[in-house]
């Protein structure tokens, strides 16, 4: 019959041997303890993980970090505080350049020509904008940081009107997956759009 004594019990005053050292032992605790001291126990399962002298990326000090720890990080800080000053602006991983509210000359009624071009329709969701209170967003496809010609960037074949919801899942969601190097998820973005030049700009999937 299956033992049905939960092992999260805690007994009172019980004796055990160590199965490291042999030595009788009493203690008020958990009924799957097996050890005497964490001596005896780090004996067994494994010493503690060594460290290694670093210093902070951000102020300098020195400090001991475990290796595994800096094997994992590209930086190593000394707390939140270093992260933190750190991980700002261009050192940030979602940090997409200097932000640049003009789109080139007459960008106003360019983007009024692409909402005219799409029937003032989400080309993403299918919302009307005449159903709505807001005009529809004009989106550069391919980002405008990403162009070193800004008038290509302006072609009305990488703009798109889309709601203000499809907009935001592409600057937050797509964009920042783009940043990080996933250009899998931003070509899947570009086909949800039934782009016929697609392959112009070479975004087939």
């Amino acid at each position: 019959m299956r033992d049905t004594v939960p092992r999260w019990k805690y007994v009172k005053n019980q004796q055990r041997t160590c199965r490291v050292c042999g030595t009788a032992y009493r203690f008020y605790g958990r009924i799957d303890r097996k050890y005497c001291s964490v001596k005896c126990y780090r004996s067994e399962v494994g010493q503690r993980p060594a460290f290694i002298q670093v210093e902070c990326r951000q102020c300098g000090k020195s400090f001991r970090r475990t290796a595994a720890a800096v094997k994992r990080s590209v930086n190593v800080f000394c707390g939140m505080a270093c992260f933190a000053a750190f991980n700002v602006g261009e050192n940030h991983v979602l940090f997409r350049g200097d932000k640049d509210p003009n789109r080139g000359a007459k960008w106003n009624k360019l983007a009024a020509t692409i909402r005219h071009r799409d029937a003032y329709t989400c080309r993403r969701c299918g919302k009307c904008e005449y159903g709505l209170t807001e005009k529809l967003s004009v989106d550069h496809v391919r980002p405008w940081r990403s162009f070193d010609d800004k008038a290509l960037a302006n072609n009305p074949d990488n703009l798109v009107s889309l709601w203000r919801a499809c907009h935001s899942h592409k600057t937050t969601v797509v964009e920042a997956a783009w940043l990080r190097g996933d250009v899998i998820a931003w070509k899947q973005w570009v086909v949800s759009l039934s782009l016929q030049s697609a392959v112009k700009f070479g975004w087939q999937a």
